[in-house]
């Protein structure tokens, strides 16, 4: 569970994670660095102490409220706009410049 902007995810899935075991709220797991942690996070995952939870329609959008607050007064990370905005990008094109001509199949075997 690496979670850098856990409050980007709840807002985006409408979903919340309930019953996390650190106190500082939802955090990367890198940021859990000592074994007694670790255990009481994996215990409250094994029972079901800890488990996401869907939000309300209400919740949901006054989630969404805050957040939008929150990133319009610049305090909470906001995902850059790509360059390319706008722009039609092609697929994969194919590596092979060979052309397959059709008449070329072995099918046609002139009879004698």
């Amino acid at each position: 569970m690496k979670y850098t902007d856990y409050d980007a995810l709840v807002v985006e899935c409408g979903v919340q994670l309930v019953g996390w075991t650190e106190g500082a709220g939802v955090c990367p797991i890198d940021r859990i660095n000592t074994a007694p942690q670790l255990r009481r996070l994996l215990t409250a995952l094994n029972t079901g102490a800890c488990h996401w939870e869907q939000l309300s329609p209400n919740d949901w959008a006054a989630r969404k409220a805050m957040h939008k607050a929150r990133v319009d007064a610049g305090l909470g990370r906001q995902r850059a706009v790509r360059k390319d905005k706008g722009t039609l990008r092609k697929g994969k094109q194919p590596t092979s410049r060979e052309v397959i001509d059709s008449s070329d199949s072995e099918d046609s075997v002139d009879e004698v």
